[in-house]
């Protein structure tokens, strides 16, 4: 039996590794003053490299995505951000992957640096190789602080939606290289805070991804959290929709013996009948012998009757 699923979420970006281990080689003290949050130390350091060595800095050395990953106060993240790009412009730009440090910022949740990055000029519809913008990363780190910041900068307001409510929203449906989009994460990460307010602005609850699933499908396969999968079927989820396996929501949860999101998939609708494309239905999962094949069944005929 296959499942269509997109099971392969992002790993987090970072500061290279290799190049990390150049830069506290080449630039000691100033990753050791980053890693101190020490601001004043950086600062000095930098501005008394010669000319050369601030080329060098710039074409050899990671120190943005460095800063962007390392947890910094407010006034630290601007002081720090700000000297480095006067020497060195450039490294607000993406490296060969298509990663910006806005996306690692955003990805850590570290608003202070977020916020220095962003005053800084940093693009913040940019996209690194798998279609992911820092709204993306924002929302995979699940601090909203951070994902308001960035919905902020892209525009996205409660009165810009309230003067056009009929209007979509620039960014808010955005889709990476897989077709999924910023909520469809959210759900993926069962996290009703952030799809809340995407939903708010717009967010299309039964959008599809490049094999069909919806933001269902992913909150009923990763670690089912019966709160959001209420919370979706309440806002217009459809528990029936196929992806282009076939496979539907109830589906999902069925082959994982997900009974308190099953008993909730039922209760909306959700028809166990529905037969995938390689021709099995839900209800197979109600042949295994075992007291999860017997609940299940006990819950089919429970609401077929129904």
């Amino acid at each position: 039996m296959q499942f269509s699923l997109n099971t392969d979420y992002a790993i987090p970006p970072a500061a290279p590794q290799g190049a990390k281990a150049q830069a506290y080689e080449t630039h000691g003290e100033l990753v050791e003053a980053i890693r101190n949050a020490d601001a004043e130390s950086f600062v000095k350091t930098l501005t008394s490299c010669n000319r050369q060595v601030q080329k060098e800095l710039g074409k050899l050395t990671p120190l943005l995505p460095i800063l962007a990953e390392t947890e910094l106060g407010a006034d630290s993240a601007k002081k720090m951000t700000s000297a480095l790009l006067k020497v060195f412009p450039e490294a607000l730009k993406a490296d060969a992957s298509g990663t910006t440090p806005l996306h690692i910022a955003a990805s850590k949740g570290l608003p202070h640096n977020v916020e220095a990055l962003l005053d800084a000029g940093a693009d913040v519809t940019a996209t690194d190789h798998q279609g992911w913008s820092a709204l993306f990363w924002a929302v995979w780190s699940g601090v909203m602080e951070v994902v308001e910041m960035i919905l902020q900068k892209l525009g996205i307001t409660e009165e810009r939606v309230s003067a056009q409510p009929e209007s979509s929203v620039p960014y808010i449906d955005q889709r990476d290289s897989l077709g999924r989009t910023a909520y469809m994460l959210a759900a993926r990460n069962q996290d009703q805070r952030t799809a809340t307010i995407l939903r708010r602005f717009g967010a299309d609850i039964n959008a599809r991804d490049n094999k069909g699933d919806t933001a269902l499908h992913a909150a009923c396969f990763y670690r089912p959290d019966p709160t959001v999968i209420q919370w979706l079927l309440q806002h217009g989820a459809d528990p029936n929709s196929p992806n282009d396996g076939g496979i539907t929501p109830l589906f999902s949860a069925s082959a994982t013996y997900q009974f308190e999101a099953i008993e909730m998939l039922l209760k909306a609708g959700g028809r166990p009948e529905i037969q995938a494309n390689f021709g099995k239905s839900a209800e197979c999962f109600t042949l295994a012998n075992s007291e999860n094949g017997k609940h299940l069944t006990r819950l089919f005929k429970q609401y077929r009757k129904n």
